[in-house]
């Protein structure tokens, strides 16, 4: 297996009293070269996805401006399974599958790469902590984002103790914040520029638009599918992001094999003045359309080639 951490050898001294010096013979380096990731660009949109963490989002920007770009920063599905963390920038993610479209064509996947096109699209194929299979497709856009994600069960044995369908970072530029409702009606609004680590409940809120009043852009993030699963979310509002949560309640327990769990997660991208944004991101919350259809994403999930079946260490 790859990594970025240097395996370094012993270093030896061979002591020669007769001349009363000593021989030193350097130790050997030999540095290993991290995963390189690959980026997903649709207009002036781009995502950039991290191999070494199973496709985990690390990175993103629309016409110039970063959402999501601070060490350590992600955006995906979390799991905590009896008690370790799993998916996100955690260990414990097996990548079992890969697949990847550009407007409509299969391409090879590369570490490395850029894939550019109107329509770009990531299918994988995961186990989170020996409990969840996991698929994802991933659809970028010049305009918008959309995953959809389906979870099965595998071993009861195996209990979820905090299920985040969906957790985003984003810069702390992005202070403001309204919380909608799934018919656009605002439910929560404030601001988190304290950077105190304070967690603001929104709720059972499933659409959260988070706004920067000295840029006049925004983004908005919407869970659909989730309606039965206890929806709790939230923003952590820490020094290095503004971290916003998709909790889903009703999915934690044990992962028993009859566990079936399917929800799309999408984000929008706005620019609106400091009096109407609000309003803006409530009309895309009414009128947001989901893209790709499940029918059609299963039909892809169904075709997925194996790649890579390992385990992936955090590069250095």
């Amino acid at each position: 297996m790859r990594t970025g951490i240097p395996a370094i050898k012993k270093l030896f001294c061979l002591p020669l009293p007769k001349f009363k010096c000593a021989i030193f013979l350097f130790p050997l380096v030999t540095v290993i070269p991290a995963f390189a990731n690959i980026s997903l660009i649709a207009g002036n949109h781009t995502v950039e996805l991290s191999s070494g963490y199973c496709w985990t989002v690390n990175y993103i920007t629309k016409n110039g401006h970063p959402i999501c770009d601070q060490p350590g920063s992600a955006q995906g599905t979390v799991l905590a399974i009896n008690g370790q963390w799993a998916g996100g920038k955690h260990d414990n993610e097996n990548l079992l599958s890969t697949k990847l479209f550009v407007d409509g064509v299969q391409q090879p996947l590369v570490d490395g790469n850029s894939y550019v096109g109107d329509n770009v699209q990531i299918i994988h194929t995961s186990i989170l902590g020996s409990a969840y299979q996991k698929t994802c497709t991933m659809t970028i856009t010049p305009d918008s984002s959309n995953e959809h994600i389906t979870l099965q069960g595998l071993d009861e044995s195996k209990y979820c103790n905090t299920f985040y369908g969906f957790l985003g970072s984003r810069l702390n530029r992005l202070t403001e914040y309204a919380a909608f409702d799934a018919n656009g009606s605002l439910l929560h609004s404030g601001s988190n520029d304290k950077n105190d680590d304070a967690a603001v409940d929104l709720g059972n809120s499933n659409a959260v638009a988070q706004y920067d009043p000295l840029t006049g852009d925004g983004i908005l993030s919407i869970v659909t599918g989730a309606e039965e699963l206890n929806l709790n979310s939230f923003i952590w509002d820490r020094a290095d992001d503004n971290k916003l949560y998709f909790r889903m309640l009703g999915a934690e327990g044990a992962a028993k094999v009859t566990n079936f769990f399917e929800f799309n997660q999408s984000l929008h991208f706005f620019e609106a003045d400091a009096e109407s944004w609000r309003e803006v991101a409530s009309s895309l919350v009414s009128g947001a359309v989901v893209n790709p259809e499940p029918s059609t994403i299963l039909l892809f999930a169904m075709g997925i080639v194996l790649l890579r079946g390992k385990s992936y260490r955090r590069p250095v």
